[in-house]
């Protein structure tokens, strides 16, 4: 059978499956790291901090999979138009079926290219061995630290986590703050790491310092009042969240217990991850003061928009 790549049957022109693999450099990689010092993020057993997450084929590898499979599609198409025709297709019919095909593949190209480099980048994040990038997601993760249930303060049965949610976590954020805004934080927060160097020569960074740090605390609030406008209907954010979760969790380990094997995210979990977060917010609403500067700074409903999302999410947790 003749190759098809780069032929042009009038004005279509079916390109080499390459043209797949040109775009996949766009967004971020998210890490997590281990505390040395500390138990509030312990190091992982066993050589796990040089351990990737098993993530399967690269989103190149995936997107040249899809690629050739709408070609081929395409290809299918013309061949079944030709045979309408008598096995022939004129310069017309050809320029008819163009226009459309090339719409099609444009916009799967974008879609899948983009969702599987954001699937894969959020596993990324969740890697331990990559310790000192990202630290606003550090920051942001530290609020709910004592939920996982590896830390001994809670169980799966009261609300705690597994810390398998992260891929999925670092997905929702993504979407929730938008990768471009959530990059800004991320470099912003680093100048805030870099002035709090850890003492002991080991090149990492005084990790409590850095959360105690007020412009690291601004960070973070600003983070998460970029995610407080997608709280106006919990049940239906829960959901929603829920869903990104559960279909991006890491794996668990061989050795797991069944539980957290079996762990997925439901509605008290995400009620207790996001009390957590949210109650970095709550000083920020407490007085008229305080409230008149929040609506100046990020506009007039924000204070309300706070005050809702954390009475919403305490609701919401009464009743799970």
């Amino acid at each position: 059978m003749k190759n098809l790549a780069n032929t042009s049957y009038g004005s279509l022109t079916i390109e080499p499956l390459d043209f797949c693999q040109e775009h996949c450099g766009e967004g971020r990689l998210i890490k997590m790291d281990a505390e040395d010092q500390n138990d509030e993020m312990p190091k992982p057993e066993n050589g796990e901090e040089n351990e990737q997450l098993d993530i399967g084929p690269s989103p190149k590898d995936q997107s040249r999979a899809l690629a050739e499979t709408v070609i081929s599609s395409l290809i299918d198409r013309l061949m079944a138009e030709a045979r309408k025709r008598g096995g022939t297709l004129s310069l017309n019919d050809i320029e008819d079926l163009s226009v459309e095909m090339e719409k099609k593949t444009e916009a799967l190209q974008a879609v899948f290219q983009h969702s599987f480099e954001e699937y894969v980048q959020s596993r990324e994040r969740a890697t331990w061995a990559k310790v000192r990038k990202f630290p606003f997601d550090r920051v942001m993760v530290q609020k709910f630290v004592p939920l996982f249930v590896d830390q001994g303060n809670v169980t799966f049965a009261e609300g705690g986590l597994s810390r398998r949610v992260l891929p999925g976590f670092f997905l929702a954020v993504n979407k929730m703050v938008g990768a471009e805004y959530v990059e800004y934080l991320q470099n912003r927060m680093q100048t805030v790491v870099d002035r709090h160097p850890a003492s002991d020569g080991s090149g990492d960074a005084d990790w409590y310092a850095v959360y105690d740090d007020p412009e690291a605390i601004d960070l973070l609030n600003e983070g998460l009042i970029a995610m407080v406008p997608h709280f106006d209907d919990v049940e239906r954010r829960c959901r929603w969240f829920c869903h990104v979760v559960n279909t991006a969790l890491a794996p668990a380990r061989e050795d797991a217990a069944q539980d957290e094997k079996e762990w997925q995210m439901g509605g008290l979990a995400f009620a207790a991850m996001f009390e957590s977060l949210f109650e970095t917010l709550a000083p920020l609403v407490e007085t008229p003061e305080s409230r008149i500067h929040l609506n100046d700074t990020y506009g007039a409903t924000t204070a309300g928009n706070i005050k809702l999302a954390i009475n919403e999410i305490a609701n919401f947790k009464a009743r799970h």
